[in-house]
């Protein structure tokens, strides 16, 4: 038997919606859209990921379009 350990951070805004960002184990961190409604989670659209070397220069363009 073998287990995975993953790591997973959710960003939950009060209007009812939330972003899951978590690490695909292959160097990626990918990023979901869900909405909820009547305590039910529904992922929207399609996820996408950004490569572990890239978050830096990711992080600082959305800064620089704050």
């Amino acid at each position: 038997m073998s287990y995975q350990i993953t790591k997973e951070t959710r960003i939950h805004h009060e209007d009812g919606w939330f972003y899951k960002l978590s690490d695909d184990g292959d160097g990626c961190i990918e990023i979901e859209y869900y909405e909820v409604f009547e305590n039910t989670e529904t992922k929207e659209g399609s996820s996408f990921s950004i490569p572990k070397n890239c978050i830096e220069t990711f992080t600082r363009v959305l800064r620089q379009m704050e």
